[in-house]
């Protein structure tokens, strides 16, 4: 279910909260009460139910200074219980299967915002903050990452800032875009066999590009510094696989509008 409510304090700022709740249905493990020693645990369970998830949010959106500032953002707590996990361990099972093996609670803020003084120039900034932690793992669950751990994929802190400048020309616009992103620290599982580290890591993007009529062309460099992040790693096959970022990467973009 889910319950919105918002409120107009003026013609620039309106405030809401939402609560909702959602779930996933439950299942069965195809190789449910297998273990590796006959008779003797642990054992693959047979079914493994909903996970449900409750979400209270609250924001707010505004358009500030004549216009001329777009200021929104949001706060929230979500409690997840019975994570749905999946587990591929070979002290239990050949086979991959899931179980309820965690309840974790889900704190944030997101605030994304556009400044545009004047026709030319815009600034644009998105941050994320985000604290995720285990919050209970049953007794008769091993191989989990322990109560307090972070969630996988999950880092604290994101943000992207971008500035572009916009400017006619004789015949049609031309525009110059750098955009600074961050990413922080997390890890790739909650699993504690496949958890690994995965490093911050900060990229820059720019483009240049030029539009007349129903044509357009941008000449653009992602990852200007040639970083090195790693997006996931991952064991699977109990093999190391780690999945990089593209590396530096310039080209040129046409396109046409037949409109």
């Amino acid at each position: 279910g889910k319950l919105n409510l918002q409120y107009q304090v003026n013609d620039n700022v309106m405030l809401y909260g939402t609560m909702s709740e959602g779930f996933r249905a439950g299942g069965f493990n195809r190789n449910g009460g297998a273990s590796l020693v006959a008779g003797v645990g642990p054992f693959v369970p047979d079914f493994f139910g909903s996970d449900e998830l409750n979400n209270l949010e609250f924001g707010w959106k505004t358009n500030l200074l004549d216009d001329k500032l777009r200021f929104n953002g949001a706060a929230y707590f979500i409690e997840w219980d019975g994570i749905q996990i999946q587990t591929l361990d070979f002290d239990v099972s050949n086979l991959a299967f899931i179980s309820n093996a965690a309840d974790a609670e889900i704190k944030g803020l997101e605030i994304d915002s556009i400044y545009r003084p004047n026709d030319n120039f815009t600034l644009f900034a998105n941050v994320s903050f985000n604290d995720s932690e285990l919050t209970r793992v049953p007794p008769n669950v091993v191989g989990l990452a322990p109560v307090g751990s972070s969630l996988a994929l999950a880092p604290e802190l994101q943000y992207v800032i971008r500035g572009r400048y916009d400017w006619d020309t004789a015949n049609g616009r031309a525009y110059g875009q750098v955009s600074y992103q961050y990413t922080d620290d997390t890890i790739s599982s909650i699993n504690a066999g496949a958890l690994f580290e995965q490093p911050s890591y900060t990229t820059i993007d720019a483009s240049i590009g030029y539009a007349r009529d129903n044509w357009s062309t941008t000449l653009f460099i992602e990852n200007v510094t040639d970083e090195l992040a790693v997006l996931f790693i991952s064991n699977e096959d109990d093999i190391l696989k780690n999945t990089p970022n593209r590396p530096r990467t310039i080209g040129v973009r046409f396109s046409y509008d037949f409109e």
